[in-house]
């Protein structure tokens, strides 16, 4: 639950027998997929498949070892101490045997995962094209693989990664990229992949035990807590203001309604006095000028940078008593949560707000031979990915624009919130020493 956050509900019948569940996930952590800090992995299947897998299977999709992946060794961790890799590998394979999985299925997503590694490795060396220095794939043996993993022409991948495009006035520009413009094109791939897929396979275990005939049922909520590292980001800020929702709602339930009702009874006891959060809330996404709609403001405006961005939110909030202004011009901010201050690094907000795999390619994808990863990128999937979106339709997925990372997790989230607040709760509140 530390890198997504996961709703269960355990559905019953009239007669008191578990019938049926289903699961609800937020914000996975797509950076992960293409960085780790020092000491850390990416997610674990990657390593269980390329030590469970057969040889005859390996050689199939082109793999080695993972520490020969860039998107696998920039923690320097590839094996941990008394976690056995091949054994947690084959209980998810007898997990998705059980729940009937086709082979088919169960092959589409090693080759993606597979297409993911490949993606990674996939290098760029600057090039002269037409006096513009451009960006071009220095390893083409990689690029090949990626393609055919994926269903895909590889002539057409290099075009999408190394160049943009852009129609005006019913004519097409194509627009070379640099070398790191190219590289984060390559990222935004492997996270869309990556995410996309994790959302079909909670859309695909939902289909199978979600037998919609709930009586009434019991809801488990497994999500991240507080966090304050040594660099904090745009995930932080999510996680962050996800846990300012919850201990509101803890607040309105132990203190508030408690109290209330202790009232009403004419109990004698002492007041119990409890910090109301709701002014650190507002700071973060109150309409207009709250944190995440500034973000989404400068995520939406062409000329927008992260430093703009950080910028406005010292110019709006620095009076305010739960937002931390830099002393020095620095691109970083703020804010004073329930928990204590926390520093966000303004570097790489908007990128990761627009979360953004460009159409063309999103269009390369959809063309793929295989039926499981043409589907992966689609309308339906995307909104099969937002747990919110069939319930409750914002402006922002109404309007041409496509919804910013920040506006669907605060749709979800009130969503979430909305769901508990018809449940009578129980906390398990758990410290991390």
């Amino acid at each position: 639950s530390s890198r997504f956050g996961k709703y269960t509900e355990l559905h019953y019948n009239p007669q008191g027998t578990i019938c049926g569940c289903s699961i609800k996930q937020y914000l996975l952590e797509k950076s992960r997929i293409v960085t780790q800090q020092e000491n850390e992995r990416n997610y674990h299947i990657f390593y269980e498949m390329l030590v469970a897998l057969d040889d005859s299977q390996k050689q199939k999709l082109a793999l080695t070892t993972a520490d020969q992946y860039n998107y696998l060794n920039q923690g320097q961790v590839v094996k941990i101490p008394a976690k056995d890799d091949v054994e947690d590998f084959n209980r998810s394979i007898r997990a998705m045997e059980v729940l009937s999985f086709k082979p088919v299925e169960q092959e589409s997503l090693f080759r993606v995962l597979s297409a993911i590694l490949h993606t990674g490795q996939c290098q760029f060396v600057t090039a002269n094209q037409n006096g513009l220095e451009a960006a071009d794939v220095e390893n083409r043996g990689e690029l090949t693989i990626v393609a055919g993993l994926l269903g895909i022409n590889a002539d057409e991948l290099r075009e999408n990664l190394c160049n943009k495009s852009q129609v005006t006035r019913g004519e097409k520009i194509v627009t070379p990229l640099d070398k790191a413009a190219a590289t984060d094109t390559r990222d935004a791939l492997a996270k869309a992949l990556y995410s996309n897929m994790f959302s079909w396979l909670v859309t695909r275990i939902n289909s199978i035990v979600d037998k919609k005939n709930k009586s009434r049922s019991i809801g488990i909520l497994d999500i991240f807590g507080f966090e304050d590292f040594r660099v904090n980001s745009f995930e932080q800020l999510c996680i962050n203001f996800a846990n300012e929702n919850l201990q509101f709602y803890f607040n309105e339930h132990i203190f508030k309604l408690e109290q209330l009702s202790y009232e009403k009874e004419g109990i004698s006891w002492k007041k119990i006095e409890f910090e109301d959060n709701q002014a650190c809330l507002d700071l973060i996404a109150k309409r207009p000028v709250g944190i995440l709609h500034i973000l989404d403001d400068e995520s939406n405006f062409p000329k927008g940078t992260d430093e703009s961005f950080g910028q406005k939110c010292v110019a709006q909030h620095k009076s305010h008593k739960y937002f931390l202004a830099p002393k020095t011009k620095q691109p970083v901010f703020g804010v004073q949560h329930y928990a204590g201050g926390v520093w966000y690094q303004v570097e790489g907000f908007l990128d990761k707000n627009r979360d953004t795999l460009r159409d063309e390619l999103r269009e390369l994808i959809k063309s793929s031979s295989s039926q499981f990863i043409s589907h992966l990128l689609s309308e339906a999937a995307a909104a099969a990915a937002n747990p919110a979106s069939s319930a409750n339709k914002s402006a922002a997925q109404t309007s041409r624009r496509r919804p910013t990372v920040a506006a669907l997790f605060t749709e979800s989230l009130a969503s979430l919130i909305q769901t508990m607040s018809l449940c009578q709760p129980y906390f398990v509140r758990c410290i991390k020493p």
